[in-house]
């Protein structure tokens, strides 16, 4: 986000469900849910989290409060969606695979290719694309 020229703040509160850093633009403070997706650097897979298991809960995506979701592939892409559209996406396309129990075992996953995910018209956003990232940013927020 910095290199976005947005100043996040970590939420210290972190309470389950909200979110993981905001920044304010025009005004308004602008939340964001931060994924860090190991494996997707091996599969080509997005992971997106939906549900607790041991909780029996909603969780991830159908839980969090933030007005962003932000999806990392380490040392490669980052993806970025508003909460409502990527919802709105998921429910009208089928995950490639569902996943349960991944992770520590405590979240169930949807797996979606990665090239479906970059061709949804949600922002896909790699590391020498962050001239365009800003533009498509504000049309998110």
């Amino acid at each position: 986000m910095t290199q976005l020229g947005f100043l996040p703040t970590l939420n210290k509160e972190h309470k389950a469900n909200a979110w993981d850093l905001s920044f304010e633009h025009n005004s308004k403070i602008i939340t964001v849910e931060v994924k860090n997706d190991l494996m997707a650097v091996i599969t080509n897979n997005l992971a997106i989290e939906y549900f607790n298991p041991n909780s029996q809960k909603k969780s991830g995506l159908f839980a969090t409060t933030a007005d962003l979701w932000c999806h990392l592939i380490p040392n490669r892409e980052i993806f970025i969606a508003s909460v409502p559209r990527l919802i709105e996406w998921v429910e009208t396309n089928p995950a490639d695979k569902v996943f349960a129990a991944g992770g520590d075992g405590n979240a169930d996953l949807m797996l979606y290719k990665k090239v479906r995910i970059a061709e949804s018209g949600l922002f896909a956003l790699d590391q020498e694309n962050l001239e365009n990232a800003l533009t498509t940013l504000k049309r998110f927020i």
